[in-house]
């Protein structure tokens, strides 16, 4: 279905406001880069109706759930209105659970970010690995603004555009 399969399922969702029960597994839906945030976000519109209790959308191609609909989520669970989502499946990197997506997986999950709202501070970051594989290049460009970035270096990717694919390409080099 792809995005433009989301966005009508999202909109839809809108105006049928007595559904209980939704399953859409299997149907290669995925979220577009526009919707991510938006009211066209279709796991969006499901966190959001006001009688749905269970909602089945794995093995599809959503790849990502904003972090503020993880919050609303997990604060209707707490508060004993929650819905059962199963987003086991997708390729998602927000919420990090990938295949293990299932409702207990993305429940325990969600539980775990209203436990701990507030942003860190610091990390601390120990980074291993053999001789030229890049690991003063990744400090550099961790620590550096993008700006400053002498030489070669200034070519880099900044790292706050950095995917989960780019984060894997360069930590199997290690």
């Amino acid at each position: 279905l792809g995005p433009e399969g989301g966005r009508a399922l999202a909109a839809a969702l809108k105006t049928n406001t007595t559904m209980l029960a939704l399953d859409l597994s299997v149907n290669d839906i995925s979220v577009g880069e526009d919707d991510v945030g938006s009211s066209a976000h279709l796991v969006e519109s499901v966190a959001d109706h006001p009688r749905l209790k269970r909602a089945d959308l794995s093995n599809n191609s959503i790849e990502a759930v904003p972090v503020e609909c993880q919050l609303r989520i997990a604060r209707a669970d707490a508060d004993g209105r929650g819905i059962a989502i199963d987003l086991s499946g997708n390729p998602l990197s927000s919420p990090p659970l990938g295949h293990r997506a299932d409702p207990e997986g993305l429940r325990g999950y969600l539980a775990l970010l209203l436990d701990e709202p507030a942003a860190a501070a610091r990390v601390r970051l120990m980074v291993l690995g053999f001789g030229g594989a890049g690991k003063s290049t990744f400090c550099d460009a961790l620590t550096t603004p993008h700006g400053d970035l002498a030489g070669f270096h200034a070519s880099l990717l900044p790292l706050d555009r950095w995917d989960a694919e780019a984060v894997a390409a360069w930590a199997a080099r290690l």
